[in-house]
């Protein structure tokens, strides 16, 4: 086999897993605005959809017989290029939760948003080149072998948010003139707790062994 050119390589072999896929992003709405003295209450709990896992790759083997010879000329141009790497893991969806409270009696608010787990990434599998025959490569970063495992990294975790207050939640090009009825709202005895809890990251994917066999040289 001989390659002319930059990133020419003359064998390529790799097993490549799918990338897990992203979760779903969860959204809600609470309002509260009861009759003439009562009082208003909001509960809410949203939870975000956890990202998918990666796929693991396959076992890659490559043999190279006492006959085969391997000529590169070109930068990057490895003789013997074998890999196997693990899918990366899916995002976690985004999460945002709105409450709303109207009451002049009082008004209890609570909100509680938790995001997902990003995926895990998936493992490399087991990688084998076996050389009996001669590689020559001339370009720079141009390795004879080049033999890799690599596990897929973990999915990332999205953003979470959660908002409950008195009044309403109004675009900012309006809500000022809301100011004074959320004023007058505020008056009455108020209590609101948001809380926010992110979702960890993905774990990477575990890596497997690199073999390689060479000629015996006497």
């Amino acid at each position: 086999i001989v390659t002319s050119g930059e990133g020419s390589r003359a064998i390529s072999v790799s097993s490549i897993g799918g990338g897990g896929g992203d979760g779903g992003a969860a959204w809600s709405y609470l309002g509260a605005f009861p009759s003439v003295g009562q009082k208003a209450l909001t509960v809410g709990l949203t939870l975000g959809g956890s990202g998918g896992g990666g796929g693991n790759s396959s076992y890659v083997k490559v043999v190279n017989e006492t006959s085969g010879k391997i000529q590169t000329q070109g930068a990057g141009a490895q003789g013997i290029s074998a890999m196997s790497i693990g899918g990366g893991g899916g995002t976690s969806g985004d999460v945002t939760t709105i409450g709303n409270l109207g009451s002049f009696q009082g008004n209890i608010g609570l909100t509680v948003a938790l995001g997902g787990k990003g995926g895990n990434g998936g493992s490399g599998g087991d990688v084998s080149v076996t050389n009996d025959g001669s590689i020559e490569t001339t370009g720079d970063f141009s390795g004879g072998i080049f033999a890799s495992s690599i596990g897929g990294g973990g999915g990332a975790s999205s953003l979470v948010d959660t908002t409950t207050k008195v009044g309403l939640t109004l675009p900012e090009s309006i809500e000022g003139v809301t100011n004074k009825a959320i004023d007058v709202l505020s008056l009455a005895d108020s209590i609101t707790v948001n809380a926010s809890l992110g979702g960890s990251g993905g774990n990477g994917g575990a890596v497997s062994y690199t073999h390689l066999t060479l000629p015996t040289i006497l």
